[in-house]
């Protein structure tokens, strides 16, 4: 499991049971250098999760990638870059057949990377229908984390709510007390 650290998983707030198991599947993803596909609507922290898998795997101190595929249209993948590092592809969902095509052939060949996507998009279904690459999907479906909402996890907002505050008091230089917990 990812160090706690003052009540925070590298920054992951975890008092939900569900956000302590996605916490585990993290742990097993980052120990490995296996594909990651990171599935959840959007703001639900997919990008954070990316960048924690990363700064929790042996490819720490190599170069972070990201790649937006929702504003990729008509451009190359870059790969060069991620020079041992990790690759992360942002709304692969989103990406055109053509590029979708071209990452494949990235992935069959390899490199010193590795990869991560994200998407908001249910990509299985899309592969079904044939409006996403089946043999990519297959590819990346090796570590599948989804990352429910916060109003599927209430337990996590009190705490994130202090974190909040805390960090709203540093900014305005205000004291608080805290929050009342009527509902």
């Amino acid at each position: 499991m990812l160090a706690k650290i003052d009540g925070e998983y590298r920054g992951i707030i975890a008092e939900s049971p569900v956000i302590r198991e996605k916490l585990e599947i993290m742990t097993k993803a980052a120990n490995t250098d296996s594909t990651v596909l990171l599935l959840g609507e959007g703001g639900t922290g997919k990008e954070f999760f990316a960048e924690k898998i990363h700064q929790s795997s042996s490819r720490y101190d190599k170069p972070f990638v990201k790649q937006s595929c929702a504003e990729k249209s008509g451009k190359t993948i870059e790969i060069k870059k991620a020079g041992g590092g990790t690759l992360f592809f942002d709304e692969i969902g989103d990406l055109s057949a053509a590029l979708q095509a071209d990452l494949l052939k990235i992935i069959r060949k390899g490199g010193d990377y590795r990869i991560l996507a994200a998407t908001r998009i249910d990509i299985e279904k899309q592969a079904e229908k044939g409006a996403f690459c089946r043999d990519l999907y297959h590819r990346l479906n090796v570590f599948i984390i989804c990352i429910p909402p916060l109003r599927q996890r209430g337990e996590d907002i009190p705490a994130l709510a202090d974190i909040f505050l805390k960090k709203s008091m540093a900014e305005t230089k205000n004291s608080f007390k805290g929050f009342s917990r009527r509902s």
